[in-house]
């Protein structure tokens, strides 16, 4: 914690000497996050902690599944179901080019 005190006093001091090196045209919204991040820090823990982008992936996929909106869950337990019953079968298929056994896009061979 007394790190990141440290950090957010010294935010300030360097914002205020970009100010004099750069002009003001290139102070925007993303120069002064900085100075939000490390209450966040102190208020949210980790980024570890409070990252979602993992589960925005994953609900991403699932919504990918629905082909019937009257049941949505359904279709997303029909469409997980099939993938992961296609993923097992693929591993052991030898003479079909499948995403496991493919060859990547750029080799030559």
């Amino acid at each position: 914690m007394k790190d990141i005190e440290q950090i957010e006093a010294q935010i300030p001091i360097t914002l205020c000497k970009l100010e004099k090196e750069f002009p003001l045209s290139f102070f925007d919204v993303m120069v002064h996050l900085p100075r939000h991040l490390a209450h966040e820090a102190k208020i949210g823990g980790l980024v570890e902690f409070r990252h979602v982008h993992t589960t925005e992936q994953t609900m991403y996929t699932y919504i990918s599944y629905i082909r019937n909106r009257a049941q949505p869950e359904g279709s997303i337990a029909e469409g997980y179901l099939a993938h992961k019953c296609m993923t097992l079968c693929s591993r052991y298929l030898q003479n079909i080019e499948t995403n496991f056994n493919c060859l990547h896009r750029n080799c030559e061979n």
